[in-house]
């Protein structure tokens, strides 16, 4: 094993020791094979922002405009003013599928 292999082995190992990482349940090809991890959603710390800087994520924006990121005005506006009306509202999770007897009704 390579030394940035066993760094990097070594280093999930202990974020998953600490609560931070869940190693995940994957088939194994051979014994060498490095297991999946997952962050945990209680790792994450959310903070909300002012709606004037975006956010800027270096990987997946490497290099950013000169002028910088906009922010998307939509949402700003949605959390600032309508969202609000919303406390205590749960979200679910949902496959938006619709019953095909509704549907067919729908079409007709």
């Amino acid at each position: 094993m390579s030394d940035t292999r066993q760094i990097i082995t070594d280093m999930f190992s202990v974020l998953a020791a600490c609560g931070l990482l869940k190693e995940l349940e994957t088939e194994r090809r051979n014994d060498d094979d490095i297991p999946g991890y997952q962050v945990k959603a209680s790792s994450f710390i959310w903070k909300s922002g002012d709606g004037k800087i975006a956010f800027h994520d270096p990987i997946r924006v490497p290099r950013p405009p000169a002028n910088g990121l906009r922010t998307n005005k939509f949402f700003v506006d949605y959390y600032s003013n309508k969202g609000a009306s919303f406390s205590g509202a749960h979200a679910k999770e949902h496959t938006a599928q619709v019953p095909s007897p509704i549907f067919r009704g729908l079409r007709e």
